[in-house]
């Protein structure tokens, strides 16, 4: 079995690698995500994760779309600020 750090991977984890997609630790993280905190992830990372291939700046419109959609999963909204060329994923709070 691969592994990565020395940690058994799963065969999720085989297939992001396979396939660019984010890491299982990503997952995690938007599953544990507190209200109001943000994970920033920069457009290098968000290419390679979400459409490989596609060229990172800007990043493409395919990687921009998976990203929400990832975010989504785990009730996360997700913007991308070009300016400084990175993308950011957060748990809305109604109300405030």
């Amino acid at each position: 079995m691969a592994s990565r750090g020395g940690v058994p991977m799963t065969s999720s984890d085989e297939f992001a690698e396979a396939v660019g997609a984010p890491p299982v630790e990503m997952e995690r993280v938007l599953e544990s995500l507190p209200l109001r905190i943000g994970v920033y992830v920069p457009d290098d990372l968000m290419e390679d994760w979400f459409a490989p291939g596609e060229g990172m700046n800007p990043p493409s419109d395919d990687a921009l779309t998976a990203a929400a959609g990832f975010g989504r999963r785990f009730d996360c909204e997700f913007k991308h600020d070009a300016d400084r060329m990175e993308g950011f994923f957060w748990k809305w709070v109604p109300g405030i």
